[in-house]
């Protein structure tokens, strides 16, 4: 543990470390071993807010002497502050991070997938105390510092030019000669042919490109410092240094924000709003924060298996919705919405991923773990009930250490349909490893075929 960390701990974790008296006394200052259980029940009611902010259960198990406090992380990843039951000053904070990652580099991953997806995601945030880990535990700035070093290297090749007004001295009168100026100088004889002028000129060295000369020197700073992963760092320095010598001559000065206009170039607008982000993220104190992982898996699995499907013969959509006609009460559903679908002529597959953990505690048997699949069998097969295949499947996709895929048939004695559902444990990780992409290339083919559709 860093300094000023009280717990970490990886998301979707049901199974972690429970702490003991050792572990405790040195928080729980003054509390004996005999006195442990209600010091803890007492820090579970002061932390209760932060810790359900970052889903974080926290329990009581045990009688004293022997009482321990139990977590169990869920779905999103951050950083809240915590407080002693005692005196209710700052003992540290709970981090929970991605639970593909390592204690060392908290976020290195997350943002290497980020990157890989193409995508941002914003931190959400609470108004607390100071985080007590500062930096260490801050959501990854480097991000979108990064993302904007990249922005910034387009916007250099617009060459982004805009006039700005000059003080300038000629030899003779023009229309911007200012006249008052020259009559406080006239009576002197070697000043008698000096016009002094305002001029208007295109240039680069104008105020937005200055200042966005100065984003780029916080997020080469941001992108150099020794918390920011070492594949972060040697990915980012060759470009780096060739914009440092592009934008040598641009001298930066101080920006809060940048205002877009509709008719700057694509590039330069795409520069600000990144420039923009950045500059808000780096504003804000580092209080508690979290992420929701669960959105980004969903994109996460949406681009696996768009990279498999599109060497297939069928239409990929992603977040399809389908909608309601007719009376809706006040509690009712709009729309439903799969993460992605796939048709052919013959064949309908809807897919869904669910960040949860299912894949984790494959052996494991519990109430919790039987209703929250229940729901999800519910909703997959609620999605093939749309489609007028006569063959449908339903994938659902939740995190795994490893790739692996089950199937199961739903039958209707009736009239005889049936319903495949499929359920596949998907490995998260930054680079989808050979065997992750032949599992699905084979399952997919199994699934989409043709042949396949009409065995039954």
């Amino acid at each position: 543990m860093s300094l000023g960390t009280f717990y970490i701990a990886p998301c979707l974790d049901d199974s972690l470390r429970a702490l003991g008296f050792i572990d405790l006394k040195k928080h729980f200052k003054n509390t004996s071993a005999g006195r442990l259980s209600p010091a803890i029940h007492k820090f579970i009611s002061l932390n209760q807010d932060v810790l359900a902010f970052l889903d974080v259960s926290a329990a009581c198990e045990g009688y004293d002497p022997f009482a321990e406090l139990q977590f169990t992380t869920g779905k999103y990843i951050g950083a809240v502050p915590l407080r002693s039951p005692v005196n209710g000053k700052q003992i540290g904070d709970f981090v929970v991070r991605p639970r593909f990652s390592d204690d060392k580099f908290l976020f290195e991953q997350l943002t290497k997938i980020l990157l890989m997806l193409k995508v941002s995601i914003e931190p959400e945030y609470l108004d607390t105390m100071p985080l007590a880990s500062g930096e260490m535990v801050r959501p990854p700035r480097y991000y979108d510092a990064l993302k904007f070093v990249t922005a910034y290297a387009d916007a250099i090749k617009v060459n982004w030019h805009k006039f700005r007004t000059i003080d300038h001295s000629h030899p003779y009168p023009k229309t911007s000669t200012n006249w008052l100026r020259y009559i406080e100088n006239e009576n002197d004889v070697n000043k008698k042919l000096v016009f002094p002028s305002r001029d208007n000129e295109l240039s680069p060295q104008h105020p937005e490109w200055r200042q966005a000369k100065m984003v780029f020197e916080i997020a080469k700073e941001e992108l150099q410092r020794p918390t920011t992963p070492m594949t972060i760092r040697f990915q980012s320095r060759e470009l780096i240094q060739s914009i440092s010598i592009k934008s040598n001559h641009i001298l930066p000065m101080p920006i809060k924000q940048f205002t877009l206009h509709a008719y700057e170039p694509k590039a330069i607008k795409a520069m600000k709003n990144q420039a923009n982000v950045f500059l808000n993220a780096h504003s804000k104190e580092v209080s508690a924060w979290r992420i929701d992982i669960a959105d980004l898996f969903e994109k996460y699995v949406q681009h696996t298996v768009q990279t498999i499907v599109r060497e297939m013969p069928a239409r990929l959509y992603k977040n399809p919705r389908f909608t309601v006609r007719g009376y809706l009460p006040s509690w009712g559903l709009k729309h439903l919405e799969p993460d992605a679908l796939i048709e052919t002529d013959r064949i309908s597959v809807a897919i869904d991923a669910k960040y949860k953990v299912h894949y984790y505690s494959r052996n494991q048997t519990s109430t919790i773990l039987k209703e929250t699949h229940r729901a999800d069998l519910h909703q997959i097969l609620s999605y093939c009930s749309f489609s007028t295949a006569k063959y449908k499947a339903g994938m659902l996709f939740y995190p795994s250490n490893k790739y692996s895929s089950q199937s199961f048939y739903y039958t209707n004695p009736y009239n005889g349909t049936q319903t495949e559902v499929v359920i596949v444990g998907l490995p998260f990780e930054a680079e989808i490893k050979n065997e992750t992409i032949q599992g699905l290339t084979s399952l997919f083919s199994n699934v989409i075929n043709p042949m396949h559709a009409v065995s039954y």
